[in-house]
């Protein structure tokens, strides 16, 4: 009897997922679960907007990079909109340095596209990643866990290539973004990975403060990203790191 009933239950799980299926076919599939489940709202919109966009923007800077190559005697930036944000090479006169940052990215980004770099075994890497991951509320145990993840593939594929962390920048919050408390902890896990895995730690995080801890509006106009003057500051900062 019992089997009886469990092939019946089996047989009516089954008719109600079809008949789910051919429900949510019908009335437009994967968009129509889309609109159910965000709000017909311009903030919900948007945020689906943000989101595609910053998926398009990773896989067209990933295939450029997979098309680009990189010797052993090159030096890499990889980052986000921040490291992105500046022309290195020119900065340093030296064209040897290579870009290899996604606007929008976080920790779990470079973790799953580091190997694109470490493979051609550059000379150096440069990493700061970290702040959009706060900034979406991601828990720093989880940000730590893919910084050390990264510094494991990269000595693990590439075990004479330098590697620096470089301490996330700080932010002005007044502007709308994550407060500095988070950035200040998140650079203290980095800096004990960097210590424990006998790799460069570089603070530039404290080279940026205004007078209350925030990053200052004489490098940034955004309370995130820099102006070129703050960029010059973080040069001069790794400048006998990269040379």
């Amino acid at each position: 009897m019992g089997k009886k009933v469990l092939i019946a239950s089996l047989i009516g799980n089954i008719f109600f997922v079809t008949l789910f299926t051919v429900f949510i076919v019908k009335r437009g599939g994967v968009e129509y679960v889309e609109e159910k489940l965000l709000p017909d709202s311009t903030e919900a919109s948007n945020l689906k907007l943000k989101y595609i966009n910053i998926f398009e923007k990773n896989i067209q800077r990933v295939t450029l990079f997979d098309v680009l190559p990189i010797y052993q005697d090159d030096i890499i930036f990889i980052g986000n909109s921040i490291t992105n944000g500046c022309e290195w090479a020119e900065l340093f006169n030296n064209n040897k340095i290579k870009d290899r940052s996604i606007p929008g990215d976080n920790s779990s980004g470079v973790l799953n596209r580091i190997d694109q770099v470490s493979k051609f075994r550059p000379k150096k890497i440069f990493l700061m990643i970290g702040v959009n991951d706060l900034i979406n509320s991601i828990k720093i145990d989880s940000i730590a866990k893919n910084y050390l993840n990264i510094v494991k593939r990269i000595k693990s594929s590439s075990p004479k290539t330098k590697v620096y962390i470089q301490s996330v920048l700080p932010v002005n919050d007044d502007l709308g973004y994550t407060n500095n408390d988070d950035v200040i902890a998140l650079n203290s896990r980095t800096k004990n990975i960097a210590a424990d895995n006998n790799i460069t730690y570089i603070d530039i995080f404290s080279y940026l403060l205004d007078s209350s801890g925030k990053l200052s509006r004489e490098y940034s106009n955004d309370g995130l990203h820099l102006l070129g003057n703050g960029y010059l500051i973080w040069k001069n900062i790794i400048k006998p790191y990269v040379n």
